[in-house]
C-alpha cells in the first residue's frame, strides 16, 4: 500500500493511502474501516462500477479534482507518470481548477497517434457554455491527462468535461465534482 504525504486541509488532517487491485469488470461494494490508537473506529462504504475498458470504444475515467499535478516524465503516458497532490474534499478555490483523468479507446492514425479535443463546460442560469478547450496528441489509444482549468470558483455552477476523438468524431462526457470554496481551505 502506498502512503502519500500527510495533507492538512483547513482544520482536518488527511492521510491518503493508495492501493491498486486487479478485478474483473462488474459492480462492487468497497468498505473501509479506520481504527485509531484509542480503539475508536469508523467505516465507510461506497458502491463502485468497474467498467470494461478492453473494448475499443471511447471512454473517460472519473475526473479527479486534485490540489496540484506535475509531470514526472514528458510526455506522461500513465498515472505513474504524474505526481498528484490529493484533494480528498475536492475543494476548489481561486482562479484555477487542477484536474486529472484518463481517456481510453481513442482512434489512432497510421502512425499510432491519437488526438482529442478536451472541453470544460459550465452550467449556469440554465445554459451550458464552454469555458476552456484544448487539443492534444498522444501515442496510442490511451491518455493520462493533467489539466489546469482557468476558471474562478463559483458555488452556483456545475462543471462537465467532454472529450472528442478527433479521428472518429465520438464524444464522451463526465460531470466534475468540485466544491467551490469562498476561501482557501488549505
Amino acid at each position: 500500500m502506498d502512503v502519500l504525504p500527510k495533507t492538512r486541509i483547513g482544520n482536518k488532517h488527511w492521510l491518503v493511502l493508495g492501493e491498486s487491485l486487479q478485478v474483473p469488470p462488474g459492480d462492487y461494494v468497497l468498505t473501509y474501516e479506520i481504527l485509531d490508537g484509542s480503539g475508536t473506529s469508523g467505516s465507510a462504504t461506497q458502491a463502485l462500477n468497474i467498467r470494461d475498458f478492453i473494448e475499443p470504444k471511447l471512454d473517460l475515467s472519473d475526473v479527479l479534482v486534485v490540489r496540484a499535478h506535475r509531470n514526472k516524465v514528458n510526455p506522461p503516458k500513465s498515472t505513474d507518470d504524474y505526481a498528484l497532490l490529493a484533494n480528498p474534499e475536492a475543494r476548489w478555490f481561486g482562479k484555477h481548477l487542477p484536474i486529472y483523468f484518463e481517456v481510453y479507446g481513442l482512434t489512432t492514425d497510421d502512425r499510432g497517434r491519437s488526438r482529442c479535443e478536451m472541453t470544460m463546460e459550465v452550467h449556469s442560469n440554465g445554459i451550458w457554455r464552454a469555458i476552456e478547450s484544448e487539443r492534444r496528441t498522444f501515442e496510442g489509444p490511451r491518455a493520462a491527462i493533467g489539466w489546469r482549468i482557468h476558471k474562478r470558483a463559483s458555488a452556483q455552477e456545475t462543471l462537465r468535461l467532454t472529450i472528442e476523438d478527433i479521428e472518429s468524431g465520438e464524444t464522451v462526457s463526465r460531470a466534475v465534482r468540485a466544491v467551490a470554496s469562498a476561501h482557501r481551505a488549505y
